[in-house]
């Protein structure tokens, strides 16, 4: 008895010894697994790190986090999974895998993007090689003995650092022109830089202000800094609908807007969420279909409203400019009003509103205002805006409210603008009329078999104002105009009326026209209308669009007032040319004009048609004749220059050019037969495809009984060291040739040999040599 009592003390004593080194051998043990993860039936493809102890299974927060759960609260450390909200879960021994269940409440959405065929790079390397270019618009008129030229140009210098141009309207003759006999007008002269990984433009020279919906802009001599988002076309500026939905199988979903299909997919068990849906501006319906194995559907229909006025969430834009007023900008070369400064500010504070602020700023007055954009649900949109003005005698305010609703069948707008007392702007103070009042309304009704019908009115009062080009006191204006519109489209054929109506102005002049147009051909087209005064007219026209087209234009109206008009129009790799006559109440008229560019890049001049944005020069060296395609779309060939300018390439986006293969020589290697390329905007690009002549000849080598060298022997090229295979018959292509050549033959057994011979080019062919006899080299 007693021996028993001290075994079990005995015992006692060695666990609680065992419990003061191991606390887990007592107390239970912790357990760490490494488990591949399902939640809610979806493979998650991660193994991740869990503890478990005492039946409860631990896992850290930011492995929780990186399978797609969504918890407020979520601490950084060791996360119970019974804490999870209506969160189930069991281990699969055999498997090691943890099956986790929930509502779906706590699981981030699957992002379901679509394929806008873009570029979405963060850094977007462009391009710009240095040159210049002059875009040129001529036209010569002939009436009786009197002759006259009048032209616009734009000439411009490019290089990766930015652009400077300047743009000049010109007159020449016997008739007096705007300007005056033999007279030039500058128009701009600016320098510009887009910094396209901040989406922001520098100017400096001449400029319009940028300007908010209820501001009035002016042209200005100074400084410019300002978003700009063509830099990123890419990008989505403006709020776009989404759909959200979940499947509790694999499923297939298809979205369709207004009835195009946007996007379809297979998805995984789990919610989902499709952003930014490209939809039509307006409202419109989004329809969501899941269909999941069974071929069983759900599909879900959501009203939606977009609007392009409208900035999407967190993105904003700015401007600020500061220099001096341009007056009479189009009849005066240099004339320059106040100094001035301004200031705007947009912003999208979420989907349904966007924010918008300004400031103007000159000597005597100071013009503060905000404003917004509201989305009324899938209604429509509400703009206002309030201005005040303040400095010697120009205290007053501005107030603006507008309404909005484009729809598929209904449209209707509103808007109106006030101003109170002495209220002036930069653009008031330089001599612009500025404007009282003014409401406008518009409201547009679109069938599917019967047409649309509009109508519009407008109301206008402006107050009086000093014209500097007239030297006079200008008289306060009002006017108010209503018009209504309608139209039908039957195949080829559109039918339309339109009639507006003067109200009030004491002129009650008001007018009716109906016509008819219909296409004819691929490019041909004819419109016959008539007027409430009893004129009628007929236009016929052919317009030349490609290079190499002729086309027509021609007019003819009678009535009240006898018009006629006819000429014929070409365009051709190296401008636009068109002539013609004008006859105008018996005065007959000869005119001749010729558009175009001429270019300075690369050391060699260019002729092409006008170049607005940017163009492309495809070098192909040595190579002649080489087809050119511009996103698979044949453009031209590089003709005995080896070059080609391509001049309608769109600025800061991807461009493709690829090269016929077929077209190229036999004896020449092409190193990239496609390029892509993305060029800075009113700028050149130099795009080189590598083509060389390889010098290259299919040599027959014997040895000194005029036996062909056996199959497998190596043939090394002496002054380049590049060595070669010996095929059937002797023959080895041998590349990079020169006049005088030395072979070192190498047989499969080791004997050793040498060949020596000359070459000749052949263009385009690689000629056959040989057989040359290779002499034996003694070791």
């Amino acid at each position: 008895m007693i021996q028993t009592r001290s075994l079990r003390w005995l015992l006692g004593g060695l666990v609680l010894l065992m419990c003061l080194f191991s606390v887990d051998l007592c107390f239970g043990e912790e357990e760490y697994l490494l488990l591949e993860v399902y939640v809610d039936g979806r493979a998650t493809h991660r193994i991740l790190e869990f503890s478990q102890r005492d039946g409860t299974l631990l896992a850290h927060a930011d492995d929780l986090r990186e399978i797609g759960l969504q918890i407020p609260g979520l601490s950084n450390d060791w996360t119970d999974l019974h804490t999870l909200p209506r969160g189930v879960w069991r281990i699969d021994i055999p498997t090691q895998t943890l099956f986790l269940s929930t509502d779906g409440r706590i699981t981030r959405a699957s992002r379901l993007m679509i394929d806008r065929g873009t570029d979405t790079e963060m850094h977007r390397n462009v391009e710009s090689s240095t040159g210049m270019t002059l875009n040129y618009d001529l036209l010569t008129t002939i009436a009786g003995s009197r002759s006259g030229l009048n032209g616009q140009a734009n000439l411009r210098a490019f290089s990766p650092r930015g652009t400077l141009s300047s743009s000049w309207l010109g007159y020449a003759g016997g008739v007096p022109g705007p300007y005056g006999t033999n007279n030039a007008v500058r128009l701009d002269t600016t320098y510009q830089y887009a910094d396209v990984d901040t989406m922001r433009r520098y100017s400096l020279g001449d400029f319009v202000t940028s300007g908010l919906t209820w501001t009035r802009p002016v042209h200005l001599t100074g400084f410019q800094l300002r978003s700009d988002f063509s830099t990123r076309p890419d990008l989505v500026t403006f709020p776009l609908p989404s759909v959200r939905g979940s499947a509790a199988v694999p499923s297939t979903i298809n979205v369709l807007a207004d009835g195009a299909q946007v996007l379809s997919q297979q998805i995984e068990p789990g919610p989902f969420q499709v952003p930014q849906l490209p939809v039509v501006m307006g409202a419109g319906n989004i329809a969501l279909t899941v269909t999941n194995a069974l071929g069983q559907q759900v599909t879900l229909t959501q009203r939606f409203y977009a609007s392009s006025a409208m900035l999407a969430p967190k993105l904003q834009t700015f401007a600020f400019e500061a220099g001096a007023v341009r007056r009479d900008w189009g009849s005066i070369s240099n004339h320059y009003g106040s100094a001035a400064a301004f200031a705007n500010y947009r912003r999208g504070i979420n989907s349904s509103f966007t924010f918008e602020g300004k400031v103007e700023a000159a000597p005597g007055a100071l013009t503060p205002g905000v404003g917004g954009i509201l989305r009324v649900g899938t209604l429509g949109t509400v703009t206002a805006s309030a201005s005040a003005s303040f400095g010697n005698g120009h205290n007053g305010q501005q107030l603006s409210l507008g309404a909005e609703r484009l729809g598929r069948v209904f449209s209707i707008g509103a808007y109106a603008l006030i101003t109170r007392r002495s209220y002036t702007d930069v653009a008031a103070l330089n001599n612009a009329p500025l404007t009282r009042s003014q409401i406008s309304g518009n409201v547009g009704y679109s069938t599917r078999h019967f047409g649309t019908f509009g109508a519009a009115y407008g109301a206008v009062n402006q107050a009086s104002y000093y014209n500097a080009s007239l030297s006079a006191q200008q008289q306060p204006q009002r006017t108010r105009i209503l018009s209504a519109n309608y139209s039908v489209q039957i195949h080829h054929v559109t039918v339309y009326a339109n009639e507006f109506r003067s109200i009030g102005d004491g002129s009650n002049s008001q007018g009716f026209q109906g016509g008819i147009s219909f296409a004819f051909g691929s490019r041909s087209s004819a419109d016959i209308s008539g007027t409430s005064d009893g004129t009628a007219q007929i236009a016929v026209r052919r317009p030349a669009t490609s290079v190499g087209q002729w086309g027509y234009d021609a007019y003819v109206q009678t009535g009240s007032f006898n018009h006629q008009f006819a000429e014929f129009q070409h365009r051709s790799k190296m401008g636009f040319v068109t002539g013609g006559i004008d006859q105008t109440a018996g005065v007959m008229t000869g005119r001749a004009e010729t558009q175009g560019a001429v270019s300075l890049v690369d050391r060699r001049l260019f002729a092409s048609n006008e170049i607005f944005d940017s163009f492309a020069v495809v070098d192909t060296g040595a190579a002649r004749h080489v087809k050119i395609f511009e996103e698979n779309r044949p453009v031209g060939d590089t003709g005995r220059s080896g070059k080609l300018l391509i001049a309608d390439v769109r600025s800061f986006q991807l461009n493709h050019l690829s090269i016929d293969a077929t077209g190229v020589p036999i004896d020449a290697t092409i190193e990239n037969a496609a390029q892509t390329f993305r060029p800075r905007d009113l700028s050149g690009v130099i795009i080189r495809f590598n083509i060389r002549v390889n010098r290259s000849a299919l040599v027959h080598i014997t040895d000194a009984d005029g036996v062909a060298e056996p199959v497998g022997s190596i043939a090394t090229l002496r002054s380049t060291k590049a060595a070669v295979t010996v095929g059937y018959d002797g023959s080895a292509f041998v590349a990079d040739l020169e006049p005088k050549n030395e072979l070192d033959v190498v047989r499969p057994d080791g004997h050793r040999c040498s060949v020596s011979f000359t070459y000749k080019p052949i263009p385009g062919d690689i000629p056959v040599l040989g057989p040359f006899r290779c002499k034996e080299v003694v070791q």
